[in-house]
């Protein structure tokens, strides 16, 4: 599931959805969060246990937002260096 984010909170810390985190973990899929520093793929699962869960109003006032909130884990490599690791492990 690919999730575009274009302000995060603060440096990379983001807020997602957590009907969403749950859709993609029932769906299998991985979520592939982008941001303005980068992109990271990680697992919903992982997301939903290492984050922090909050909940905030934004249009109505007695049904809050759950959200997960956590830092993106940004890979700083290059597509060829991904591809190479990727072609050594499991090539």
């Amino acid at each position: 599931m690919k999730i575009t984010i274009n302000k995060p909170l603060y440096d990379n810390y983001v807020n997602i959805r957590k009907s969403l985190v749950l859709e993609a973990i029932k769906n299998k899929e991985a979520l592939i969060i982008t941001i303005p520093q980068g992109t990271a793929t990680v697992s919903p699962k992982w997301w939903l246990d290492s984050g922090k869960e909050t909940e905030q109003v934004f249009k109505i006032p007695n049904h809050p937002m759950k959200l997960i909130g956590n830092y993106v884990p940004i890979d700083m490599r290059t597509e060829d260096e991904k591809q190479e690791e990727f072609s050594r492990l499991y090539l």
